[in-house]
């Protein structure tokens, strides 16, 4: 076997192949009824969908008003795109640049190795540019990882974003003819420019939607703050007082490359968000080249990428920052993988791309060790089986422990547990910050509701026929696999004969696969199956085009273009309502009504905590019930209702409990308490009731101490350890920040 100088892999070309058969049956089988009842289907259910369901934004309004509103009132649309304030463009253009620069790195990183591993440019650029950013996204991630927990960022990410740019600049130069091959594969098909225009539409929504600051709950609590707080501290290390951020925080790490760049928490963040939203557009990249090097159409391959692009779960995920989407960035890689491992053999090659692919996906959520991670150990179990030898499984396991374990290691050094504080009841818990009690808390919040058949239908239906985020078109992508299902029973010849047919039942197995872990083994949050959008939409398209067989091609065009402009109306309703896509930068950062006129408050007067404070000690501001920490940009204390308080630290030996040891009802030494919080540089206390209340309201997760109540506070101040402060602008606080919030100053 031939072998490259450059490289000790052995070429293989013959495994890499995805020239799949082509030779379809086209007889026997009623193709014009069938798509013609697909096509009316489809009709139907968007017009039911766009014109009789209505959607809530405040107020009932029918759905298909939401398309209209820039006709209908142009000034509304335009006040909330600026928020009231002068349009601002600019100020967006350095962390653009950045994240450019983050997202060049993370290219050049990726090619090396795929140049390495011997990727044949039979491939095609699109794919070779797909696996390239996963290769890359996953060795940066675990790179920036291992240079956190040594305590030792700045220097080495300025070195590898430094090196990352000088090897695009000389890879960029070698691969410039590929622009031309583009271009030549898209005049053979002239329908595909109008997918590709939709496409770049997007591709501009989703930038403009990740260029404004995100007040989404799970990214100020743990997404953005366990950055936040990696940055501050110069270090990554447990944290006793935030649960979430012992969990894998993979696309966390490029929240915190961003704040290493830009030298701010807040830009930092913002450009780490771009970076994430780049990982859209470059799934649908890797979704339409696969398609194309399967169907060998052009008008399909960028339908597809447009089709994903288009999702409003998608952009809602991914405008928001938030890490879902990004696992099916993975997800992607690996089942185009699979397939390859299935059609051909394990090559060393192909084990490499696989073992980054997995380490990310492991490396951003625990749940992808399942949805993915032991389906793909059996998938190479079975493969190593098949061809008796087990030297490239190997090869896939060392490297995905490489690059993705380190947060389970982190997590058995510091806890015993390395997947705290999952799996309680196996591992235990070492460090003393997670109990029976709380483990039992958080599998009843985190655990199915029910297995029931009712709760099948109430989820299916939520999700294929209410969502304003799926539905429907994963209703539609399961309808035509039901109609490929019965154009197999139809067919003289096995549907396993078409050129698509063994791809549509892997990619419908997974899918399948998935929702069931899903439904049986999550709390059944529809924002969970994110990750197997770009399953569903490769299961569309190629069922389309079974479906289509025989028929005219522009017909087969036109359902496609039918069905990626539904999915774009449905995107922009959802899109059109956001506030920010043109207010200045700096205005959004201290918008109360974004984060709250406490935290703006404070975070603009954050001189007020060393007033009274001592020269040599950093005072700070002590959250109680409030775990939205990243919004108060200001040195802060607190935990999550999961972790003991600070407070609730400060005030053992201290206080007198009533029979049930649970509520307090007298303070027998306030100056302990006093001592104890001045010792801890809490200068303020900020109680959140209202969340206080969410939390412990029946069917919520609980709060994490009942001592910790809205009597207490009363009981401190009347023992002189705090006292309430306002401000003198508290006339001007919203109704809400007056009533659901209590502010002290430790006295």
């Amino acid at each position: 076997m031939k072998r490259n100088r450059k490289s000790k892999l052995p070429v293989e070309p013959a495994a890499w192949s995805l020239n799949y058969d082509q030779n379809q049956a086209n007889t026997n089988f009623p193709g014009r009824r069938i798509t013609s009842v697909l096509l009316f289907y489809a009709l139907g259910f968007f017009l039911l969908y766009f014109v009789t369901r209505e959607f809530s934004v405040g107020l009932p309004i029918r759905r298909f008003f939401l398309c209209l509103m820039p006709i209908i009132d142009p000034q509304l649309i335009g006040s909330l795109w600026t928020e009231n304030e002068p349009v601002a463009l600019l100020d967006r253009l350095p962390w653009f640049a950045s994240a450019a620069a983050l997202l060049i790195t993370i290219w050049s990183v990726g090619t090396v190795v795929c140049d390495r591993i011997r990727m044949p440019y039979d491939y095609g650029i699109g794919l070779r540019f797909f696996f390239a950013m996963v290769c890359g996204a996953s060795l940066c991630s675990a790179l920036i990882a291992l240079m956190a927990l040594c305590g030792c960022l700045t220097a080495p990410l300025w070195i590898m974003t430094a090196f990352g740019l000088l090897g695009a600049c000389a890879y960029g130069v070698r691969k410039l003819r590929t622009a031309s091959d583009v271009h030549k594969m898209l005049h053979r098909s002239p329908g595909s420019w109008i997918f590709l225009t939709l496409a770049l539409l997007l591709t501009f929504l989703y930038l403009a939607g990740s260029a404004i600051p995100t007040s989404e709950y799970d990214m100020l609590e743990y997404h953005l703050q366990g950055a936040r707080e990696i940055y501050e501290r110069g270090h990554l290390a447990f944290a006793p007082h935030n649960v979430y951020l012992n969990m894998p925080l993979g696309v966390e790490m490029f929240y915190l490359w961003g704040m290493v760049m830009t030298g701010s928490v807040f830009y930092g963040a913002l450009v780490g968000k771009i970076v994430v939203a780049s990982f859209a557009l470059t799934t649908a990249i890797g979704i339409g080249a696969f398609v194309y090097h399967v169907l060998k159409k052009v008008a399909p391959a960028a339908a597809s990428a447009a089709i994903y692009l288009a999702f409003p779960a998608n952009y809602l995920v991914f405008s928001t920052g938030l890490n879902d989407g990004v696992c099916g960035f993975a997800i992607l890689a690996i089942v185009i993988i699979s397939m390859q491992i299935l059609k051909n053999r394990c090559t060393y090659g192909m084990m490499v791309l696989a073992g980054l692919a997995l380490a990310f996906a492991i490396s951003v959520k625990y749940t992808m060790v399942v949805f993915v991670g032991i389906p793909f150990a059996l998938l190479l179990v079975f493969a190593s089986v098949r061809e008796k030898r087990w030297r490239p499984a190997v090869l896939c396991c060392v490297i995905t422990l490489l690059a993705g374990g380190l947060w389970y290691g982190k997590n058995l050094i510091a806890t015993g547990n390395p997947v705290y504080p999952l799996a309680y009841t196996i591992f235990g818990d070492s460090s003393g910050t997670w109990t029976p009690e709380l483990n039992q808390r958080w599998t009843k919040a985190h655990g199915p509701s029910s297995f029931s058949p009712a709760t099948a239908m109430e989820k299916g239906t939520e999700i294929l026929v209410n969502s304003r985020d799926a539905a429907p078109f994963a209703a539609m992508a399961i309808l035509s696999f039901l109609f490929v299902c019965m154009l197999g029973a139809i067919r003289r010849n096995s549907l396993t004969s078409v050129s698509v047919g063994s791809i549509i039942f892997f990619l419908a197995g997974y899918l399948t696969l998935f929702v069931l872990i899903w439904f049986f083994a999550t709390h059944q949050q529809a924002r969970f199956l994110v990750p197997v959008i770009p399953v569903t939409v490769l299961l569309l398209v190629c069922s389309l085009d079974v479906c289509f067989d025989g028929l005219p091609s522009y017909l087969y065009n036109r359902t496609l273009f039918l069905l990626a402009t539904a999915v774009c109306v449905s995107l922009g309703m959802c899109a059109i309502l956001q506030s920010g896509y043109l207010a200045p930068l700096e205005h959004m950062r201290r918008d109360p009504e974004r984060y709250g006129n406490w935290s703006v408050w404070f975070s603009q007067n954050s001189d007020i905590l060393n007033e009274k404070s001592e020269p040599d000690k950093e005072s700070s501001l002590l959250l109680v019930a409030e775990a939205n920490a990243f919004a108060y940009q200001l040195p802060i204390q607190y935990s999550t209702c999961w972790n003991e308080s600070p407070l609730a630290q400060c005030l053992h030996g201290a206080v007198v409990y009533d029979k049930s040891g649970t509520h307090i009802v007298s303070i027998f030494d306030p100056a302990a308490i006093s001592n104890r919080l001045k010792e801890r540089g809490v200068r303020f206390i900020l109680f959140n009731q209202a969340e206080w209340r969410r939390f412990t309201s029946f069917g919520n997760y609980g709060f994490t101490s009942t001592e910790i109540e809205p009597a207490l506070f009363d009981l401190l101040v009347q023992a002189g350890v705090l006292k309430f402060y306002f401000p003198e602008n508290y006339d001007s606080f919203t109704e809400y920040s007056r009533t659901a919030f209590d502010v002290y100053e430790v006295d």
